[in-house]
């Protein structure tokens, strides 16, 4: 079909008043019939819709069409949803050409009106432009990857917890892999969590099950279809999807989990007492610990950090089953997709009214452990600088959000958590008194305004209100200078004081993002394909995403990301291959000289030299052309992108530029 002469399709898209309301659409496709090798040019309301797509097809047939161009909006949008249309009309679905009269025209001089004009003519210079490097398209096919059935994921809260299990009860292999001595992530450290008023840890049930199960009941270490690493963290990887190798690094965790039956001789006989970092400074632990009472697996660690080696744990342990000679040691795995489920942290408010400098100033996280029945203080609200419950409690809203100086985005949950804490204050302890200071309230899931109200009912003070300052008294007791967004200002005493602190990356996601060669946004999650039309996609074939590893989330909106991830990463493992399109770089090996630009620049490793010439791993390529440019010899073509149809592209953009007279 390369070889026919160029039959045109010139399609544009009115997109309701998003691009009609500046662009004279008509105006448009009458001009487009004028344009070389066009054989059919016309208007629809909304092309992308099922009635859109079917007229494509019909001119298709009607005016033998070999060349389809959509004038609508961004390729990122629907660049996929037109090639699918042509390739089910019977053309090579690279014969399709987008040109993006939205953002790029309508939506950049809507507030220009006296430029309706203009616009006009750019969206017809877009067009022609088109039509030039259409002409010279040519037909790219595809190539297929095997996909081992093998899921790794990285993280083991509640999302990677939800993805594994759902993977491995759809018969796929998972290696879960958690960097710290227990599965469960933040949850496991927030007590009852909202919307329910159940147990953080409460997982939701597996297939064959009837009921949720508390995370340590359920039998995930003994699932034949998952491998558990914790204290593990990923140190290389390379490949792409249906060929990943990573390189597991696993520390020493000094307690054979096998052998021990959680007796507590050796966390009793062990001298070493230090803050214990999961209750933020409330309890201690000792060096050889359990994490917390539901901790999988079940089985105390050391800290070796703190750890003196002074072996008393060894002598008292009855099933020897304590080493504290243990190594590091490496695991290389193969897998054909990822999972990306590292949750957050929260922010530490270093500096900012009085936290790590007064004792009575606290984080809600370490609220929620305080009132914890499992937690350090048994779930007894007190202060912490004299035990005695606090009369007068202040929670301060957005500490490290929506400030362009620390976090500006907004932590989402911040207002759900201080208002299911304000409830169950007040419910417990009806006496005390709460005043929440706030910007605005931001509820956002299924139901939470009833904590809102409940608060309300209860008598919660709420004020929109910034503090300006907070000192601290003779006895511990805080005074907190508030200014009412009225402009009245006022003094507000306080027993406790806690900061809603922001949600952020968690610790080593910049790393990790580096290590598996994926995107970060600016405020440092990972960053999805496309906000709303792939959530749990990367740029990275193969590799997805879920939970709050890319923006903060709650339980309930994590545990939906874990499930469209698991989706996502078993439809290639469940077909055990994925086609790739052959839009990528290619080399002419006789003209490569070897200098190795190529392979030191591609984003994507996805370039390897072998007897001194550049190879293209065409699976890996993504098609960005950065090789391409750096190719001092232009060895390098990028197929679908090649200068000709470049070159051709901005003569068509030129064509009708007026060159002044010398």
């Amino acid at each position: 079909m390369s070889s026919e002469k160029p039959r045109i399709g010139v399609f544009v898209c009115k997109c309701g008043t998003n691009i009609a309301k500046v662009v004279d659409v008509p105006a448009v496709a009458e001009y487009a019939k004028t344009l070389p090798n066009v054989a059919y040019a016309g208007w629809q309301l909304f092309t992308c819709s099922e009635e859109g797509q079917n007229i494509i097809k019909d001119h298709i047939a009607k005016h033998k069409l070999n060349r389809v161009i959509v004038a609508s909006c961004s390729p990122k949008l629907h660049e996929p949803t037109f090639r699918r249309t042509i390739a089910e009309a019977g053309l090579n679905p690279f014969f399709f050409e987008m040109v993006n009269i939205r953002e790029q025209v309508s939506w950049c001089h809507m507030k220009q009106k006296d430029e309706y004009a203009h616009a006009t003519q750019k969206a017809k210079d877009l067009v022609r432009a088109a039509v030039y490097r259409a002409a010279l398209l040519e037909p790219i096919g595809s190539t297929t990857q095997k996909v081992p059935p093998v899921c790794l994921v990285i993280g083991a809260g509640i999302a990677g917890i939800q993805a594994a299990t759902m993977l491995a009860d759809n018969g796929f292999d998972v290696h879960l892999v958690e960097r710290s001595p227990a599965l469960g992530g933040k949850a496991a450290q927030l007590g009852l969590v909202f919307m329910t008023d159940s147990c953080g840890v409460c997982v939701p049930p597996r297939y064959g099950e009837m009921a949720r199960k508390c995370l340590s009941k359920r039998v995930i270490l003994h699932d034949p279809k998952i491998q558990v690493h914790t204290q593990t963290e990923v140190t290389q990887f390379e490949g792409y999807i249906g060929n990943f190798q990573a390189t597991l690094k696993t520390h020493p965790r000094g307690v054979d989990v096998d052998t021990c039956t959680l007796c507590g001789k050796c966390v009793e006989a062990c001298p070493v007492e230090v803050p214990n970092e999961l209750d933020y400074g409330l309890g201690t632990r000792k060096a050889i610990y359990l994490p917390f009472p539901q901790a999988v697996p079940r089985a105390p660690v050391i800290d070796f950090d703190t750890c003196t080696r002074c072996g008393k744990c060894v002598d008292v342990c009855p099933v020897k089953a304590v080493h504290l000679d243990e190594k590091p040691k490496e695991t290389e795995i193969t897998v054909g997709t990822v999972i990306v489920a590292t949750g957050f942290d929260v922010f530490k408010p270093e500096g900012m009214y009085g936290w790590g400098e007064y004792p009575n100033v606290l984080t809600q996280f370490a609220l929620a452990r305080m009132m914890d029945p499992l937690g350090p203080l048994e779930g007894q609200l007190q202060r912490p600088s004299d035990k005695q419950l606090p009369k007068r409690i202040g929670m301060i809203q957005c500490v490290g959000s929506r400030d362009p100086e620390t976090n500006p985005h907004c932590s989402r949950i911040c207002c759900q958590v201080a208002m299911k804490h304000a409830w169950f204050i007040k419910e417990h302890w009806p006496d005390t008194e709460i005043h929440v200071f706030y910007k605005d309230i931001r509820l956002q899931g299924k139901d939470y305004e009833r904590y809102y109200l409940e608060c309300q009912k209860l008598g919660v003070h709420f004020h929109r209100a910034e503090v300006t300052d907070v000192k601290q008294g003779a006895n511990k007791s805080l005074t907190l200078a508030v200014e009412h967004h009225s402009g009245r200002k006022e003094t507000v005493p306080v027993d406790l004081l806690v900061l809603s602190a922001a949600v952020v990356p968690s610790e080593g996601a910049q790393e990790l993002a580096h290590t598996l060669n994926m995107e970060v946004d600016l405020t440092g999650f990972f960053r999805e394909y496309h906000l709303k039309l792939a959530p749990v996609d990367t740029t990275s074939d193969g590799i997805y995403l879920a939970g709050a590893c890319s923006s903060p989330r709650d339980i309930a909106e994590s545990s939906f990301m874990a499930a469209a991830a698991a989706s996502h990463a078993a439809i290639p493992m469940s077909k055990g291959e994925v086609q790739v399109d052959l839009a990528k770089s290619i080399v002419d090996e006789s003209l490569c000289i070897g200098c190795a630009n190529c392979f030191v620049v591609c984003p994507y490793s996805a370039i390897k030299m072998e007897g001194g010439v550049a190879k293209v791993i065409e699976v890996a390529c993504k098609g960005c052309g950065i090789c391409a440019v750096e190719c001092p010899a232009e060895a390098i073509q990028l197929r679908h992108f090649r200068d000709k149809q470049i070159l051709a592209q901005i003569s068509g953009m030129l064509a009708n530029v007026e060159v002044p007279e010398k």
